[in-house]
């Protein structure tokens, strides 16, 4: 990448592939497989916020339902955003009720549990009921195939145009032609 004007690290690709790409498409109509999700009360231990708020909820003796409720109701139904969002307060009495009283045992910390990690439930199929194909990135600017690159090692499929092929490509070719 030396030779290059404006190289970029794997990381950003890796980021917009993820956000950009499916990693299954249908072979018939293009609709994208998805991830279906549900949320859970597991936090990252590591983190020492999230470690404090399951030690709080742990003392306090929250059940699951108290962290749906809070999951429910989020950091919307909270101070101002009571008054400027649309949809707060919305909810259920009784989930209304439990997330009160897990917001008074957890303080702050109960922000930890409406981000909590979510887990996969299934994948969608497409009603085609044709098969499934790799997801598929175009780079139209190519440069050096960072992009490219990270896409195959992603298992996506990627095309890659530029003016020039990459150095590397073209070492390989002048070697194969000689």
């Amino acid at each position: 990448m030396g030779g290059h004007l404006a190289p970029f690290p794997a990381e950003i690709a890796e980021r917009a592939i993820t956000l950009s790409c499916p990693e299954r498409v249908c072979l018939s109509c293009g609709a994208p497989r998805q991830r279906l999700v549900r949320r859970t009360a597991n936090l990252d231990a590591a983190r020492p916020q999230a470690k404090r708020a399951m030690d709080l909820a742990r003392q306090a003796g929250l059940t699951a339902g108290h962290i749906a409720a809070i999951q429910a109701t989020g950091v919307s139904d909270a101070g101002k955003a009571l008054v400027i969002q649309n949809g707060t307060n919305r909810n259920a009495a009784e989930v209304k009720e439990l997330a009160a009283e897990a917001k008074k045992a957890l303080g702050g910390y109960f922000r930890e549990f409406t981000f909590a990690k979510r887990e996969t439930v299934r994948w969608t199929r497409c009603e085609c009921g044709v098969g499934m194909s790799r997801g598929s990135v175009l780079d139209p600017f190519m440069g050096t195939g960072t992009t490219v690159r990270t896409a195959n090692s992603m298992g996506r499929d990627a095309i890659g145009v530029d003016l020039a092929p990459p150095s590397d490509l073209v070492d390989r070719t002048q070697t194969s032609v000689a």
